[in-house]
């Protein structure tokens, strides 16, 4: 979850081990879309260990990315020139990378890792102290998410979220010892398809380290 000095994190997903069901499906935008930038990147993900080689999709069957087929093989080639490293990880350890210890980075990304793996605010609290371990003082946290998420499906299967709001994140980041210097969030719009997730609204956040945890 940490990376080369003057890199950047890459971190799409991360998961609390025992508390199951508790595990968000992997997704591969992120460090396809840091691809296509000069940046030396370390991927850390998580996976359950219940189904080691796969996660399934809708109706048990193994989530494929899907991309144009004249772009595929360039983004491919860009991606395995960014990632330097896959390591596995967990953000509810004291060192989310054990045992692999990386010197700490400029800047850290995030999406839905942290409503994932926190069953409650105190879990909360303490991934953002174990993320703020990798970053240098002065370093950035750029996360994105959901708000007021309970649940959400995957197939049959029923995965609980820890239900987040502005206010909520404010506090733990502050908790933490970083400054948000931007906070956005915009409502849910479409009214369909509650039953599969319950999230009112979505949110984006940049904070910076502004002293150790």
């Amino acid at each position: 979850m940490t990376s080369l000095p003057g890199s950047e994190i890459v971190t799409p997903l991360q998961e609390c081990a025992q508390e199951a069901p508790r595990r968000p499906v992997p997704a591969l935008f992120m460090p396809l879309t840091r691809a296509s930038a000069s940046i030396e990147a370390t991927l850390a993900i998580a996976f359950s260990a219940e189904e080691p080689e796969g996660v399934p999709g809708p109706g048990g069957r193994t989530v494929e990315l899907v991309a144009a087929v004249d772009k595929w093989a360039e983004k491919e080639a860009k991606l395995r020139r960014t990632l330097k490293q896959v390591l596995d990880g967990d953000v509810l350890w004291s060192n989310p990378l054990e045992p692999v210890t990386l010197p700490q980075a400029d800047c850290l990304l995030d999406v839905e890792c942290l409503e994932a793996a926190c069953k409650d605010l105190s879990a909360l609290r303490a991934a953002l102290k174990n993320i703020s371990s990798l970053l240098k003082l002065g370093g950035t946290l750029v996360s994105a998410g959901v708000l007021g998420c309970s649940f959400y499906m995957v197939g049959p299967r029923k995965f609980s979220f820890l239900v987040l709001t502005e206010e909520i994140l404010r506090d733990a980041l502050n908790t933490s010892g970083f400054a948000v210097v931007e906070f956005q969030s915009e409502p849910r719009f479409t009214k369909n398809m509650f039953n599969l997730c319950d999230y009112s609204g979505k949110y984006f956040f940049i904070a910076r380290k502004e002293k150790e945890a």
